[in-house]
């Protein structure tokens, strides 16, 4: 997604916020959304390590019918650039399951079904940001947080100093009650070339300026004989987050199984439950 890739971009765009006149207030609005996203950027990357669970739903609606998928995942992090994503995806009374690792020199995929990994050198996955930002979506479920988190997502965004979100301040930015708790709601809006457009929006809370919630809720184009007034709410759910948690090398290295084949590539989880 175009708009969150250049995330990096948006600490410029705070430090040169405009004062404006009333009828002004939808473009200074922007420029506060874009603000609070570079706090957060800066939030994310202060941290070593990051571990949190997600649960999720995908519903999808078309033609006046509506199927829905249960997500779950696990995610471990670790600067620079080592991560696994553990996950489960329900669909259609059946179960997917895969396991994505780094340590930051080395790629593995799991296929939990099949028994089968890939296996490939990091370096070449990230070397363009805007590829390594398309590739990462598809193995965490459109989670935004390892985007915020990982330097391989957005290097304009590296060698920034502890505690550097503390001094980008945003007066006022409006809280929402959501489920009884106060949180700000970051829109990031989506508009690609192909025609998806819609909104995905951040659930911060302004406590610890972590985000606790992901929802997307975007209506892609029409195909040609596809189904017509099709729509996809996509809510992620974080919990158990913890900064700083201690993690292992041996979380971000994969050691096969007994048993297991290695394969040249292995499809994400996402779209393996949805085949």
């Amino acid at each position: 997604m175009r708009r969150i890739r250049g995330m990096g971009l948006l600490l410029l765009l705070a430090l040169m916020l405009p004062v404006v006149s009333g009828a002004q207030q939808t473009k200074a609005q922007k420029f506060r959304d874009e603000a609070m996203l570079a706090k957060l950027l800066l939030k994310y990357r202060e941290f070593k390590t990051l571990t949190q669970n997600v649960q999720g739903k995908m519903q999808v609606k078309m033609d006046g019918v509506a199927f829905s998928a249960d997500i779950r995942s696990t995610v471990q992090m670790g600067q620079p650039n080592r991560f696994r994503f553990d996950t489960k995806i329900g669909f259609f009374g059946k179960e997917r399951q895969g396991t994505t690792y780094s340590n930051g020199e080395t790629v593995w995929e799991w296929d939990e079904d099949a028994k089968q990994y890939s296996e490939q050198p990091f370096s070449p996955i990230a070397k363009n940001e805007d590829k390594f930002t398309d590739w990462l979506m598809s193995r965490t479920n459109a989670d935004l947080t390892p985007l915020l988190f990982l330097q391989a997502a957005n290097s304009k965004g590296l060698g920034l100093p502890p505690g550097a979100s503390k001094s980008i301040e945003v007066r006022d930015y409006p809280t929402k009650q959501v489920e009884g708790r106060a949180m700000y709601v970051i829109p990031v809006p989506i508009n690609e070339s192909d025609g998806t457009k819609g909104m995905a929006s951040l659930y911060v809370d302004p406590q610890d300026m972590l985000v606790h919630r992901c929802r997307f809720q975007i209506k892609p184009p029409r195909e040609k004989k596809g189904p017509k007034n099709l729509t996809v709410d996509y809510v992620l759910d974080f919990m158990e987050i913890t900064p700083g948690a201690e993690l292992t090398d041996e979380a971000f290295t994969f050691t096969p199984p007994e048993g297991a084949k290695k394969v040249k590539a292995v499809k994400p989880v996402f779209d393996r439950a949805f085949d």
